[in-house]
């Protein structure tokens, strides 16, 4: 779940929403069509934020292989429960098949960062990472902007596009090789 949450710059309610019937395994993507978010405290199923966050995403092949490597784990889970499990087709659940409770999902997300030793980051900053990561090795603006969802290119880059450091020199150093 963290890997495919930093490594799309899915939301929260977009990787709790995943279901297996919007992974395709062959062309290594998912399909944002549902999201789980809280209204008063309670789950409830809606529809992604915007009509661009209706997408599809690429997977890396490593993130691929964690995924099936998951299907794995989740149908041995499945076979173990038995009768207890709770079918309703996502991608991460209980151990009893039923969906997380996004609320969940971030405690647990934040607990996980206190237990190692790296930067605190929030589960929705591996969002800003993932963007700010690919604008930094020169991904194009909108392929970004596609893979967040966003309806706006210029959203993108307002958000994300802040400068690294040594942007600016690599500008100098580009401008200077023309």
């Amino acid at each position: 779940m963290w890997r495919l949450a930093a490594l799309t710059g899915m939301r929260r309610a977009e990787v709790v929403g995943m279901k297996w019937e919007y992974y395709n395994d062959v062309a290594q993507t998912v399909r944002v069509i549902e999201t789980i978010t809280t209204s008063n405290g309670v789950p409830e199923n809606v529809p992604p934020k915007s009509k661009r966050s209706r997408r599809v995403i690429d997977l890396d092949d490593e993130t691929a292989d964690a995924v099936r490597a998951h299907r794995q784990t989740q149908n041995e889970l499945r076979e173990f429960v038995g009768d207890g499990w709770q079918e309703h087709g996502y991608m991460f659940t209980t151990p009893l098949g039923t969906p997380h409770h996004p609320d969940n999902i971030s405690k647990t997300f934040t607990k996980l960062v206190k237990q190692v030793d790296i930067t605190r980051i929030s589960l929705h900053g591996l969002r800003h990472t993932h963007a700010t990561q690919l604008l930094a090795a020169g991904v194009n603006p909108r392929v970004v902007s596609e893979r967040l969802g966003h309806a706006d290119v210029a959203f993108t880059l307002q958000t994300y596009g802040h400068v690294l450091p040594g942007q600016q020199r690599a500008a100098a150093d580009a401008a200077a090789g023309c």
